[in-house]
């Protein structure tokens, strides 16, 4: 029998303080399954408060809030979802341990059930009932507010009826007319520039003029640059009928071709909170290499991984190649004249052919290195080509750790996989695999005999509480790679 603390449903006294029924052990209710038109007796207040929500506006204003400000406010909605995350798991926690919602546990605490239901009631309408309709008054009555005086008449104030009237000879005061709010208004007369054709590799700097045509300040928040584009500086604030500008930098080392770059500036321009800018330009490369990267997939130990690219110029110039940087002792490069069977399609037939080479001591890892090539076009002196690509060992465990993470008292099974994988030219042998780790059993799997294995460790139920870490040795025939060790962790609770 599966019970759990409910109110009862049989008549018994009920709590002072609250006026609810006294908790009490029963077995669990049979949950309702209501057909057809049932299901309009599970509606509840949950239901009702959803609907209060989206009539009043709650669900507009989290969208407006993003469209007006961005991502500037994101931090504040991690954090909400971090503690709500925390909140609504406990409530779901009480509601499983006790059988009623914790709202109903909010009620039997001090002072007594109508003050909490009073509290609860105000709090709500302060979350739901308030900002949708204040924000709406408030819009309404925009205009109303943003009115001016039509007449000379409508300026002057009202007299009250017993006033006494102003002596003879005497003028009245002087009176203002009621201050009216004094808004900004961003203008920029081009939204687009257009660069035009660059070389590829350098720097493109433009200057966007930014006017300030209302009354109020103009205030610049910030400017938001896509990917490559980069803004150096801008006015923060410009003052009524006066001008400012914002400098974007763009760099072109990794672009290529027809290309569009945006930046996103937010001020406090009530008509227009973001303004997009762009910046419109075509790269271009005098000296063409095809491909325009060197791809290096190489195996520790094995024979050394070659490549090649092509180098032509676009403009018919006749090319020669100079000095060559590899930037590191392990990278070799040499060029030379392309032959017939070489060339790349589309090219001219003057074409130049550059060959990478990894030397064996080329350490494992990814490749980053870029060759540099010396040029005579006057207008692209040097060549960047950047390696592609990475250095393999000669068996590699994947993934790198065997980490079972957190497992419970009940986890089954309580075991994690790897596999070993064989990139050299001969087949290996896997001929041992243990751990330092006297509760964790390992055992090999062929799943490709000499060129892939799975390793399989499972913990045992007489593993200690706590944290654990050990190591896995696995003894191979390789004669680059006759141990690999792999590192072993988790917690017990």
């Amino acid at each position: 029998m599966v019970t759990a603390s409910v109110s009862a449903s049989a008549p018994s006294p009920v709590e002072a303080r609250s006026g609810l029924d006294p908790w009490t052990r029963a077995e669990l209710p049979i949950p309702p399954s209501p057909q057809g038109l049932g299901w309009f007796k599970a509606v509840g207040p949950g239901v009702i408060v959803l609907g209060v929500s989206i009539g009043s506006g709650e669900f507009l204003l989290g969208p407006a809030a993003f469209v007006r400000h961005g991502l500037a406010l994101l931090w504040v909605v991690g954090i909400a979802v971090y503690f709500q995350t925390i909140f609504n798991t406990e409530l779901m926690r009480y509601t499983l341990a006790t059988g009623e919602p914790v709202f109903t546990r909010f009620m039997r605490t001090r002072p007594s059930s109508t003050f909490w239901a009073s509290v609860y009631a105000g709090l709500y309408f302060l979350q739901i009932g308030w900002p949708g309709p204040a924000g709406t008054a408030a819009a309404a009555q925009e205009p109303t507010a943003q009115e001016t005086p039509t007449s000379a008449a409508e300026m002057q104030p009202t007299t009250s009826a017993t006033a006494p009237p102003a002596a003879e000879g005497t003028t009245p005061p002087a009176t203002t007319p009621a201050a009216e709010t004094k808004v900004p208004k961003l203008h920029v007369a081009e939204l687009v520039k257009e660069i035009g054709r660059i070389q590829r590799g350098e720097r493109a700097e433009v200057v966007f003029e930014l006017e300030n045509q209302g009354e109020g300040p103009l205030q610049i928040k910030s400017a938001q640059p896509s990917c490559g584009c980069t803004v150096a500086s801008f006015d923060k604030e410009i003052a009524p009928g006066a001008k400012g500008t914002l400098r974007a930098t763009l760099d072109t080392s990794n672009l290529e071709g027809a290309l569009s770059k945006s930046v996103t500036v937010i001020s406090n321009d009530p008509a227009q909170p973001r303004v997009v800018l762009t910046i419109r330009l075509e790269v271009v490369s005098y000296v063409r290499v095809s491909p325009s990267f060197a791809r290096l997939l190489q195996v520790q130990s094995m024979p050394p991984a070659a490549t090649a690219v092509n180098l032509w110029t676009e403009d018919g110039t006749a090319l020669e190649l100079g000095a060559i940087e590899t930037g590191a002792e392990w990278v070799e490069a040499r060029a030379r004249r392309a032959e017939a069977s070489e060339r790349r399609d589309g090219g001219p037939a003057e074409q130049w052919r550059l060959e990478v080479t990894l030397r064996p001591e080329a350490p494992l890892g990814p490749l980053t290195q870029t060759v540099v090539v010396a040029t005579n076009h006057p207008k692209q002196p040097k060549v960047e080509v950047p390696l592609s690509g990475f250095v393999r060992p000669v068996l590699s465990a994947q993934p790198a750790a065997a980490d079972f993470g957190s497992l419970g008292p009940r986890a089954d099974p309580k075991q994690f996989v790897l596999k070993l994988f064989n990139f050299g030219g001969e087949p290996v042998e896997v001929r041992s695999a243990t751990t330092d780790l006297d509760f964790v059993t390992v055992t090999i799997e062929p799943d490709d005999p000499g060129r892939r294995f799975r390793i399989r460790l499972v913990v045992g139920a007489d593993a200690p509480k706590g944290k654990f870490e050990g190591t896995l040795r696995i003894e191979t025939s390789s004669g680059v790679m006759p141990t690999v060790e792999v590192p072993v962790r988790g917690k017990i609770q």
